[in-house]
């Protein structure tokens, strides 16, 4: 069950569920670290509100400012979901093996073969 817990932003909520904490633009699914990485690939505040035309831009603005106010933890979340760091993740789980980049399968146990 999700629940949706305020924040000193009226346009930003922190979902709470299973997969942990994640904060959202309020009304949509629109996490703020997606809109963080893509401005700091240089995406321009018009160019993101073009890509999500259901953004206002009071929410996308106030979006921006709650990832400034909390900067650290969304980096690290950037971080964390990044294409990389999920490999090396996978590539370390002595559970699975790489069957070809990128691509991942539980490893057998020994003997399960009939």
């Amino acid at each position: 069950m999700v629940t949706e817990a305020r924040t000193e932003h009226p346009h930003v909520v922190v979902t709470r569920g299973a997969g942990g904490d994640q904060a959202v633009v309020k009304g949509t699914r629109l996490s703020i670290a997606l809109i963080a990485a893509l401005f700091n690939r240089g995406e321009t505040p018009e160019g993101l509100l073009s890509m999500y035309p259901h953004l206002t831009p009071s929410a996308l603005y106030d979006a921006i400012s709650y990832y400034f106010d909390h900067k650290s933890d969304i980096d690290e979340e950037i971080y964390r979901d990044s294409p990389d760091q999920v490999l090396a993740e996978l590539r370390a789980d002595p559970r699975l093996e790489e069957v070809s980049p990128g691509k991942f399968r539980h490893k057998e146990p020994f003997g399960s073969r009939a």
